[in-house]
């Protein structure tokens, strides 16, 4: 894994998530984060991350100084997702908005996005129509603007592979209807 983050850099990248900061017993091949972060070396200009799902996994990448962390809130349009995901529902996910921004303040962390899962679906919940993820997006606006906080960017995840371009377009075309003035980013995979 060094390997790679250390190659990786040389080739003029100047943001890499180098690690996941999650439960090993869900996912194995992640059980190597404190090594790897605590053994990644810099290079000049280059953005080192890590995943984080939850205030555990952030305080933990926060405590290595190789790492910059993410100022990045994540919730799902799918509630089994986010439950099976991050054991929460997505009122829970709302209601703790407030405490990340107080825990992003603490560590002099900027908000920088946020990151909905399942914005096009999931094997539970099936297909998720645009306007429920523009509801979601909009209640978590309403909570960090509540706290004097602007959102920068919105990154829509398929993680689970129900994106198609069509629905990708919808979606992508109804956030900058309602929010112009913030960026729109995309995590898309191929699984199906």
């Amino acid at each position: 894994k060094l390997e790679l983050i250390h190659h990786l850099a040389a080739t003029g990248i100047t943001s890499i998530e180098v690690t996941s900061f999650v439960r090993a017993d869900r996912v194995p091949q992640m059980a190597d984060a404190e090594e790897v972060a605590a053994r990644v070396l810099p290079k000049a200009g280059v953005r080192y991350r890590a995943l984080t799902l939850n205030e555990k996994g952030f305080l933990r990448a926060c405590s290595f100084p190789n790492l910059q962390p993410e100022g990045m809130l994540m919730i799902a349009a799918s509630e089994s997702f986010l439950k099976k995901n991050n054991n929460l529902t997505i009122a829970a996910a709302l209601d703790a908005i407030p405490n990340w921004l107080t825990l992003f303040r603490e560590h002099n962390v900027e908000l920088e996005r946020l990151m909905v899962s399942t914005a096009f679906g999931d094997p539970d919940e099936g297909k998720i129509d645009a306007q429920r993820v523009i509801d979601i997006c909009s209640q978590v606006i309403a909570r960090i603007v509540n706290e004097g906080v602007s959102l920068p960017e919105i990154t829509f995840a398929d993680p689970t592979g129900w994106g198609n371009p069509e629905s990708v377009k919808r979606l992508v075309a109804a956030s900058q209807t309602a929010w112009p003035e913030i960026a729109v980013g995309l995590h898309l995979h191929d699984t199906r």
